[in-house]
């Protein structure tokens, strides 16, 4: 018997009469009930998964978190997608590397010589970017710490990975 969902089914077994055995037959009644999952999980291919997620302002649209980051900047051969968040390392981290950024996979956060090359560049836009201590990917001088540069003064610092930062994804051109 192949099972390919839920439901019920009977099943019979019958043997007929053999030298001094009677006849007889048993039945049984199978119920397959469809599989749940925890809170959180969603049934994919009869195995229970976590759901997606998104670091906000990004959404689920398929598979994939999907957010509109507007304007964006050109800068030595990358771009980078307005700074409109704040949020700890890690999310920061995240959000860079699993978002589609208007419509473009590849981001992730800059290094604190990137932050500085865009901040020296002069081309930040006045209005759509939150301007403060931007996290970089550049690991900080004490343990749990990342570099930050402030974009309205271009003073870099060390944060404690679990402060918030501004959120900035680059991507190369």
């Amino acid at each position: 018997m192949t099972i390919k969902g839920p439901g019920t089914s009977t099943i019979t077994a019958s043997q007929e009469r053999t030298g001094s055995f009677g006849p007889t037959s048993k039945s049984t009644t199978l119920t397959v009930t469809e599989a749940s999952c925890p809170s959180g999980q969603t049934l994919v291919n009869g195995t229970c998964q976590a759901n997606r997620s998104c670091i906000e302002p990004a959404t689920v649209q398929g598979d994939d978190c999907v957010a509109t980051l507007q304007p964006t900047v050109a800068v030595n051969n990358a771009t980078w997608a307005a700074i409109t968040l704040n949020d700890v390392f890690a999310d920061a981290r995240d959000f860079c590397a699993r978002t589609r950024i208007n419509g473009e996979t590849g981001w992730r956060q800059p290094t604190v010589d990137e932050l500085t090359g865009l901040y020296a560049s002069g081309t930040i836009p006045r209005s759509g970017w939150t301007l403060g201590e931007t996290w970089s990917a550049t690991a900080g001088a004490r343990a749990s710490t990342h570099a930050t540069l402030d974009l309205r003064t271009g003073t870099r610092a060390d944060r404690a990975d679990t402060a918030n930062a501004a959120v900035g994804c680059v991507r190369p051109n």
